[in-house]
């Protein structure tokens, strides 16, 4: 077995297992009303969030166009998720404050 053929092994045993944690979910998730769109948005949103991390700690920038192109979308979609995610940033501080 080649270094790739381990390669796609690998990640088809991690999509398997993801697979298998995001089945108990699903019912919950349509229980609440979530729907594919929302799952997708936050799944994108965490993969942006995630990516930019690692290229910030490789000491490269995270500019939406490296983030795009390392995740396979589009720049203006990056810069969307990333708002998006701001957004909720402060919603979530308001309500800290709160409490």
């Amino acid at each position: 077995m080649g270094i790739l053929d381990v390669a796609g092994a690998e990640r088809t045993a991690f999509i398997e297992s993801l697979e298998a944690m995001l089945r108990p979910l699903m019912p919950v998730m349509l229980k609440s009303g979530v729907t594919y769109t929302d799952a997708e948005e936050v799944l994108r949103s965490l993969f942006i969030e995630t990516t930019g991390t690692k290229i910030g700690e490789q000491g490269r920038p995270a500019t939406p166009a490296r983030l795009a192109l390392i995740a396979g979308l589009n720049r203006g979609e990056v810069i969307k998720l990333s708002e998006k995610k701001a957004a909720r940033d402060r919603i979530r501080a308001l309500r800290a404050q709160r409490l």
